[in-house]
């Protein structure tokens, strides 16, 4: 039976694209309980917005799966300062995280959406502090940035004037950001804080269904290795027979 190269790379890719564990979102917030000002058991409170009262260079009906209402850093009773931090309670690592940690990695995945106000320097940032006890306790050996604002880096899409998908990435416009990074080995708590920077008081600081996620780095099959020989073994004896087919005479 002959096998073709296309099914046999299928097979190969098959063998080495094996997943890590199902990742594991450890902080959801889309915004739209007005009534939970407390964020993650933080001690500041967050302001929930109307979505039709937009504030941004773009609509908020532009964002993906937005609802009705979004956050931003408006100062809500008792909240000091009023651009935040707003920081989520510890989440505490679990033993396969750990040992994922130590294997070939654990990565923390962002996914969300921040814009700032039309006129505005305020920007949206999105924090993990990261600790080596397991609540939290103790100073943080390390900040991650997990998106940024004030940058494009990780933005998939933006928000144009008129609720377009695919506009041009700027400060006011609503852009989705995803980033991924490793976490240090040496972390077994986290905690993630929403914060807007900027001057005077940079009380618009928006944000929307925000996901912030740990898996861990896929691993390659162990017969990877031993398939890549044979699929290399076959295609070599396959060019060499169909090179000696062409040499013999007709």
């Amino acid at each position: 039976m002959r096998i073709g190269t296309g099914l046999l790379l299928c097979w190969i890719l098959a063998s080495f694209c094996t997943s890590g564990s199902a990742a594991e979102v450890i902080l959801f917030e889309d915004f739209d309980d007005a009534s939970d000002e407390r964020w993650g058991g933080g001690a500041n409170f967050f302001g929930s917005a109307n979505g039709s009262n937009n504030f941004s260079n773009s609509p908020h009906s532009g964002v993906i799966g937005g609802g009705g209402r979004y956050g931003t850093l408006v100062a809500g009773l008792g909240a000091s300062p009023a651009n935040g931090p707003l920081v989520s309670a510890a989440y505490t690592l679990t033993t396969d995280q750990v040992d994922s940690l130590n294997g070939l990695g654990l990565s923390i995945d962002f996914d969300g959406w921040l814009a700032s106000e039309v006129g505005d320097d305020a920007y949206t940032v999105f924090f993990a502090d990261l600790y080596e006890s397991i609540d939290g306790s103790g100073p943080s050996f390390g900040t991650l940035v997990l998106a940024s604002g004030l940058e494009n880096v990780g933005v998939v899409t933006s928000v144009g004037a008129n609720g377009e998908l695919g506009a041009d990435w700027n400060i006011d416009n609503w852009s989705l950001y995803q980033t991924s990074q490793i976490l240090d080995d040496r972390t077994r708590s986290l905690t993630i804080s929403y914060q807007g920077f900027g001057s005077p008081v940079p009380d618009r600081a928006f944000a929307d269904q925000v996901t912030v996620s740990l898996s861990a780095v896929a691993v390659p099959e162990p017969s990877f290795f031993g398939v890549a020989m044979g699929i290399g073994g076959v295609m070599t004896w396959r060019r060499r027979k169909a090179s000696k087919n062409l040499r013999q005479p007709k």
